[in-house]
């Protein structure tokens, strides 16, 4: 049983490599920056070492991986994959041993995931995620053209529990938690407009319900007012990049993920190209 088990992750992960080498898929590291809706775990909750089989191990087991040291690591997830480690067992790559999570990314979005290595520089992520020290980068696609093109959207969340949803308010709310983000339009195509966001708080479902609350919601994320759902249940919401100082070490990172290989985002990407 264990050797099946064993040859059905290698197929996965070879599978999974290959798509990166014939998709968007490829993971990009940039250094030398100066410089993440998620939602900073107080202290880094741990991820135990591999235990058992189950889907969300596969799946993250064959995230590509972005970055790496003895100190942290970071993956780019693939859509539906969890973050957080869940009753099918642990979510660590099998291979990287304990993990500590120090924040997370909704199930239907993909991008850029960072892990610790050890209870020490966990407390420190989560701190730097706290203090706005970590400086997130998303893009999106959206439904209708975000007027102006450029700004910064404030409102005030408040989540709802038992619905699993943030409801948003224009004013200070009994319960509400207040979150700022900055966007700008960096493309379009024949149905959708692409936004890029650097959100400065981490609330529940932050962007996807902002550019609701603007009339601007995600491509297939129908919980929040999309007109249709994608195939797959992902949502056009991608962690794009991560840019802080190394917690220990001290350099500048900028962890830089493609998008997932997907006709919508490879219009975007394509215009990007050609922009510079």
């Amino acid at each position: 049983m264990l050797v099946q088990f064993e040859r059905i992750i290698s197929r996965v992960h070879a599978y999974t490599y290959r798509m990166v080498d014939w998709g968007r898929q490829r993971p990009v590291l940039r250094s030398g920056g100066d410089e993440a809706g998620t939602e900073p775990k107080e202290h880094g909750a741990a991820l135990t070492p591999f235990a058992c089989p189950g889907e969300s191990v596969v799946t993250l087991s064959a995230a590509p991986r972005l970055y790496e040291d003895e100190h942290l690591i970071s993956v780019n997830k693939l859509v539906a994959a969890p973050t957080q480690v869940n009753r099918t067992g642990s979510i660590a790559p099998a291979s990287v041993g304990q993990l500590y999570d120090v924040h997370r990314l909704d199930t239907p979005v993909s991008g850029v995931v960072l892990y610790a290595r050890t209870r020490t520089v966990a407390t420190r992520l989560s701190a730097m995620f706290r203090r706005g020290e970590i400086r997130k980068t998303y893009w999106a696609a959206v439904e209708s053209p975000p007027e102006p093109y450029a700004g910064e959207l404030e409102h005030y969340l408040v989540h709802r529990h038992k619905e699993n949803r943030s409801v948003w308010y224009g004013r200070p709310m009994p319960g509400g938690k207040r979150c700022v983000c900055r966007y700008t339009t960096i493309g379009e195509s024949d149905r959708y407009w692409f936004v890029e966001l650097h959100p400065e708080s981490g609330r529940t479902h932050q962007l996807r319900v902002q550019l609701s609350a603007i009339g601007c919601p995600v491509k297939g994320d129908r919980k929040y007012g999309a007109r249709r759902g994608n195939r797959d249940r992902m949502i056009h919401l991608h962690a794009r990049e991560l840019s802080f100082r190394h917690p220990i070490l001290e350099h500048p990172i900028s962890i830089v993920a493609a998008p997932p290989a997907d006709p919508v985002w490879d219009t975007l990407t394509e215009q990007l190209d050609r922009a510079v």
